[in-house]
């Protein structure tokens, strides 16, 4: 799994973008970037908890 920022509007709305790499697939886009909402995520998806 690859994790990255993006912005939504240039110093205001900022999120992180949550990609799988092997099958080229998007995942999820989080409305944050703190650290508590990406673990967050990854707890409530185990597939990806690895």
């Amino acid at each position: 799994m690859a994790i990255d920022d993006f912005v939504f509007q240039k110093d205001i709305h900022y999120g992180k973008l949550l990609c799988d790499l092997e099958i080229g697939k998007l995942l999820d886009l989080l409305p944050l970037r703190k650290q508590k909402d990406v673990t967050r995520w990854i707890q409530n998806h185990p597939t990806y908890n690895q």
